[in-house]
């Protein structure tokens, strides 16, 4: 979230900025080029693009330190992200994205299936295909990010957008279809908040709209302690099988 708030994409579309472009700009705003000791081709290109851009837009750049790649697969480390999100960006800008997401809840027969697929579609850029982090090629291809990471994108980034979208603009079909994936569509990966949430509450989370709601019961409840305010807290607190009431507000 810190990282988009730094992007403009309307000085992006503006400026026409190519992939080579976005991407030394997003790496750069993410602070990923700050004291890199590799030396490449793209490496030396990309910097040199940066000192342009940053100089040009004047972006809040990142601290290094903040970005994780410890424990994470490959797929998911943050240099993989920000070229899949260049990738997004161009697609997003200059390819009608957007329209294609909204055909495959008004067209297809199957919206997730394919709304999945065209976000693994999305392509990496040349150097990122064999390289997951600077300096250190890799045999084999990498295709994009995790279908993990692409749920995770399309559950909350996707489909609020599109929400939001067929509200404004009158769309009440594709606002119907939206909101039936919402509350249909299974859920394909866990987290430790739904994971403890599901086992305090003794439940099974079945689909999208089932985990979203442990998260914000998690994050808007439990950790402030509002147990009180809260039906299902009132409820599961009674039972006496519950004899660690504090579990989830100190998770």
């Amino acid at each position: 979230l810190k990282f988009a708030g730094n992007i403009d994409l309307s000085k992006i579309k503006k400026s026409n900025l190519t992939q080579i472009e976005i991407e030394s700009f997003f790496i750069g705003t993410a602070g990923l080029l700050s004291n890199l000791k590799y030396r490449d081709e793209y490496i030396e290109q990309i910097k040199e693009k940066w000192e342009v851009l940053k100089t040009k837009y004047k972006p809040v750049i990142m601290n290094k330190a903040e970005w994780n790649f410890f424990r994470l697969r490959p797929q998911n480390f943050p240099t993989i992200r920000m070229a899949y999100a260049s990738s997004f960006c161009v697609e997003l800008l200059y390819n009608n994205l957007f329209k294609r997401v909204i055909l495959c809840f008004e067209k297809s027969i199957n919206a997730g299936k394919d709304l999945i697929n065209l976000f693994l579609d999305i392509p990496l850029s040349g150097y990122w295909k064999n390289h997951y982090v600077f300096g250190k090629e890799i045999t084999g291809n990498i295709k994009s990010i995790g279908q993990e990471r692409v749920r995770d994108i399309i559950t909350n980034v996707v489909l609020p957008l599109l929400y939001f979208y067929a509200e404004q603009f009158g769309r009440n079909n594709l606002k119907e279809k939206v909101t039936e994936y919402y509350f249909s569509a299974k859920e394909g990966s866990e987290n430790e908040v739904t994971r403890v949430m599901q086992k305090q509450l003794n439940i099974k989370s079945k689909t999208i709209s089932d985990s979203q709601g442990l998260i914000h019961l998690h994050n808007f409840y439990c950790v402030k302690g509002k147990c009180d305010e809260c039906v299902i807290g009132k409820q599961v607190f009674e039972k006496d099988s519950v004899k660690d009431v504090l579990k989830i507000i100190l998770y």
